[in-house]
């Protein structure tokens, strides 16, 4: 990948479209995270799975046509007392700011977030899976 040119390192642009190129042998799956600050991104859920498909293998939108549904799930300890956004949401979610102490144990522990896709509490929509049927051209080796 190349760096566009007067953009710094760690500098996010917005509206910005970058195309990237190359031979891909097979389809797959790539886990994304953020390198700014990659724990602190990663508590901040700056994460999530990219799908790569191998031309030929892809519908107009770019979804895989070997695939009639996609299914990811990611099981994590989230601390959010190492996220960028801790001040934030304290103003944010609590009624008296100033009360909250971010040194506590208590109020530390109580950030370690148990986590499936980032839901807290199994309340995270249901998802259900079939058999797969592979089309001729992208089955895998």
């Amino acid at each position: 990948m190349r760096r566009l040119r007067n953009w710094p390192l760690g500098v996010v642009v917005v509206a910005a479209v970058l195309t990237i190129a190359f031979f891909l042998a097979m389809s797959g799956l790539l886990g994304y995270h953020a390198h700014t600050d990659e724990v602190a991104d990663d508590y901040a859920g700056l994460v999530g799975p990219m799908v790569i498909t191998r031309a030929g293998c892809a519908r107009p939108d770019g979804t895989p046509i070997h695939v009639d549904r996609e299914l990811f799930v990611q099981f994590t300890v989230s601390d959010e007392n190492a996220s960028p956004y801790l001040a934030r949401n304290i103003d944010r979610f609590t009624t008296d700011p100033a009360s909250v102490d971010p040194a506590n144990e208590e109020f530390g522990e109580s950030n370690l977030m148990h986590t499936v896709n980032g839901y807290v509490f199994g309340n995270q929509p249901l998802s259900s899976v079939c058999a797969p049927t592979w089309s001729a051209c992208c089955r895998p080796v």
